[in-house]
């Protein structure tokens, strides 16, 4: 498996990505890891665990290709970025938002027993832990709300909000030029927006707001808006 990032600038922020990938799950085993961050390629053994200094922005979404396949992620100076394996998806990528159970008070809150979230917020989806730090005891029912996050086309029309479509497939970049869309983070691969050439993985956090743009080439780039 091959991981590319951009590396650290010189005296630039900068966040630690740590992984440890055993190759388990619906994806292939590999003997290796090739991890390429910048000019500096390094091989790692499967099962071994490694941290790579790479680059970071307050606002500019950050990317990571894994297996061929592009992601956005926004990476705050000093954040903790993993790679992990996923029986569901192959690998997991998160970042500092993107688990919807340890966000904190700001991007989530607990509904009443048996009422919905409010409008903007979804439940936290499983796998859960027993006793959730927020909302207490998730055996009966999950009752932690989490902000929804938004994807924009910076050139689209800001006027209505809807839902995803399917996520099974990827959404066209055209879907976006009719208004912002509401994702949540998954727990089970990403929502793969496809730019007419290739398919990017919006690893969007909790709560985040993505402004994106699409240049001659189809390649995507965004940013992430203030709160």
């Amino acid at each position: 498996m091959r991981v590319e990032l951009a590396g650290p600038e010189p005296s630039g922020p900068r966040a630690k990505l740590t992984f440890k990938w055993q190759g388990e799950g619906t994806g292939q085993k590999s003997k290796m890891i090739c991890v390429l961050v910048g000019k500096d390629e390094q091989l790692v053994p499967r099962g071994e665990q490694r941290s790579v200094e790479i680059r970071a922005n307050a606002t500019v979404l950050q990317r990571i290709v894994i297996d061929g396949r592009p992601h956005l992620i926004s990476i705050p100076s000093g954040a903790k970025i993993w790679l992990n394996d996923n029986p569901c998806f192959f690998y997991e990528l998160s970042g500092p938002n993107t688990d919807a159970w340890f966000v904190d008070r700001s991007r989530a809150y607990c509904a009443p027993a048996g009422k919905a979230c409010r409008p903007g917020f979804v439940r936290a989806a499983p796998p859960r832990p027993v006793t959730d730090e927020l909302c207490g005891s998730t055996e009966e029912e999950i009752r932690r709300c989490v902000e929804e996050g938004e994807v924009r086309l910076a050139s689209g029309k800001e006027s209505r909000r809807t839902p995803a479509p399917d996520l099974d497939a990827a959404i066209p970049v055209a879907t976006l030029a009719d208004g912002p869309l509401r994702l949540a983070p998954r727990s089970c691969g990403f929502a793969m927006l496809d730019s007419g050439k290739q398919e990017v993985a919006l690893v969007i956090g909790v709560g985040e707001t993505w402004s994106l743009t699409v240049d001659a080439d189809h390649r995507v780039s965004g940013v992430l808006l203030p709160r």
